[in-house]
């Protein structure tokens, strides 16, 4: 969580309701729970840059194609 400039993801799947962290007892007591699309939607807030590239997804396909009509 201490991107300052840039947040790139790269894969095959993206899935913004994600949880990064479930264990209670992680030090990194912040980050507890919190989904990845959050996460983004935070950094983009702080003015950072994020992009996610995916590759063959076909749901992110299908969203893609709908909403180019």
């Amino acid at each position: 969580m201490a991107a300052k400039h840039l947040v790139y993801i790269a894969g095959w799947l993206f899935n913004p309701n994600l949880v990064l962290v479930r264990d209670p007892e992680t030090e990194l007591e912040h980050a507890v729970w919190v989904k990845l699309g959050d996460l983004l939607k935070g950094k983009v807030e702080q003015r950072i840059v994020a992009r996610v590239m995916l590759w063959d997804d076909e749901t992110s396909i299908q969203l893609s194609n709908e909403n180019r009509k």
